[in-house]
């Protein structure tokens, strides 16, 4: 017997983040504050964890829900 279930895809994406949240917020424009608070949203919702010098992207579908309903 077949399951014609949709199959799920699991994606581990793990970005290298040397820079610190203040060059960040000054490369877009923006301030430190306003960065640190976006990361700590993007951690409470479980988009991404961070670790020491990486930003793990947990939640790939969350990640873009966000992004397409703020831009």
């Amino acid at each position: 017997m077949e399951h014609n279930s949709p199959k799920r895809i699991l994606i581990d994406i793990e970005v290298n983040n040397n820079l610190p949240n203040e060059e960040i917020a000054r490369l877009i424009g923006s301030t430190r504050a306003v960065v640190n608070r976006h990361i700590q949203e993007l951690k409470k919702c479980g988009a991404i964890t961070v670790k020491r010098n990486f930003i793990d992207v947990q939640n790939v579908k969350t990640l873009i829900a966000i992004a397409e309903d703020k831009y």
